[in-house]
């Protein structure tokens, strides 16, 4: 990731927060992508993010950048906003594929007891 040595303006500052922590469905697009056989990808879109953050951390203490002062603001605002979101959202998206994958089987299980009663009470 090339990041600039010095923010200006308020624009700079939010277009540097949308590169490094994009939206929850373009993070999860792209690991997606990049590993194509796994079915569960939240745990990968932690560790992205974990790891952006980490890169920004050593951006910001290690080289030094020159952030403005009005800039500095958003700057601070957007990243902690963003990464805020992408890791809420992740964690709702996880939270959805278990409850949908529970439902399932305790469906499934309630039809197999259906079948074997016959009285459609479900157990």
């Amino acid at each position: 990731m090339d990041l600039p040595k010095k923010i200006k303006t308020k624009a700079e500052a939010e277009t540097l927060a949308g590169q490094i922590f994009p939206a929850y469905k373009a993070a999860r697009a792209a690991i997606e992508r990049k590993y194509p056989a796994e079915d569960y990808p939240f745990p990968r879109v932690d560790f992205m993010a974990a790891d952006e953050l980490r890169a920004v951390l050593h951006w910001l203490l290690e080289t030094k950048p020159t952030v403005y002062k009005r800039a500095r603001f958003y700057l601070f605002w957007e990243f902690t906003d963003r990464f805020q979101r992408l890791i809420k959202e992740n964690t709702d998206a996880k939270h959805d594929y278990w409850h949908w994958l529970y439902s399932a089987q305790d469906r499934d299980r309630r039809q197999r007891a259906d079948l074997l009663t016959g009285d459609g009470a479900g157990i």
